[in-house]
């Protein structure tokens, strides 16, 4: 399991930042009509929630700096930003970077029992460290769902 389910953290990266970098800065910061979030808010959320389903559930500490969570956290939204957040090249640099991280502290431990399993809203059990990187993938995966739509919808105005 362990490493197929790397590849597939650099696999679904990949596709991430392919869809990221034919973004311009202008567009990553165009929060869509009805929403609370932009293409930069979900980027950087992304960057910050693999983090803590990485390196916070193995007990080994963030790749991000501090107070990345305050703009990227889940209930965070630009509309409330105050300061200068990331910007987009920073944020692009840490997702490219995050994949070889993760491999380089994780290969070999992805079995490994979280000290504290949790259950997710939904109900679903996280109980190996394995179990936790694969659930953010797809997390990745929604919110590279949500940037596409936001892209179309982007692009329509």
């Amino acid at each position: 399991m362990g490493v197929n389910l790397l590849y597939q953290l650099s696999y679904i990266r990949n596709v991430t930042l392919s869809v990221a970098k034919d973004v311009t800065a202008e567009e990553a910061d165009v929060i869509p009509e009805g929403f609370r979030n932009h293409i930069r808010w979900n980027l950087g959320h992304i960057l910050t929630t693999q983090d803590r389903l990485t390196f916070a559930v193995a007990g080994l500490p963030s790749h991000v700096p501090a107070g990345y969570g305050k703009w990227f956290g889940r209930e965070s939204t630009p509309l409330t930003w105050e300061g200068d957040a990331p910007a987009l090249d920073e944020l692009l640099s840490r997702l490219e970077a995050q994949p070889e991280q993760i491999r380089q502290a994780l290969e070999g431990k992805l079995d490994t029992k979280l000290e504290k399993p949790f259950t997710l809203g939904t109900g679903l059990t996280l109980e190996t460290i394995g179990d936790s990187l694969n659930y953010s993938l797809y997390h990745e995966g929604v919110h590279l769902s949500v940037i596409k739509a936001y892209i179309r919808l982007i692009r329509r105005m």
